[in-house]
């Protein structure tokens, strides 16, 4: 699993992708998902995450249900803004909708 991360940042006044790290995993459950998920974001605050991009695989549902209760568990108020099962895909026809209704 590659973890990937995009932040604005404020001295270059752009949004940066960069790759965090990736992680390892053979056959995965959505626990398993979870623990190496937590394992590969350590280094960042938690509190901050928005968003969790996937490829849609019933696991990943599961994966993103468990870690919305851990969040909880851990008295982190903030919730995941959800858009679909392919961020990509979504922000992307928004985009090009946005174009052709704009002219």
């Amino acid at each position: 699993m590659d973890l990937v991360v995009r932040y604005f940042d404020d001295a270059a006044n752009q949004v940066i992708t960069k790759c965090l790290t990736s992680v390892f995993l053979g056959l995965a459950t959505a626990t398993d998902l979870l623990a190496k998920f937590k394992e590969g974001i350590a280094s960042l605050p938690r509190s901050k995450l928005m968003q969790i991009s996937m490829d849609g695989p019933s696991v990943n549902w599961s994966f993103l249900d468990i870690y919305e209760e851990d969040l909880t568990q851990e008295d982190i108020a903030e919730k995941l803004l959800h858009i679909g099962s392919c961020g990509l895909h979504v922000v992307n026809g928004a985009f090009q909708t946005g174009h052709q209704q704009s002219g």
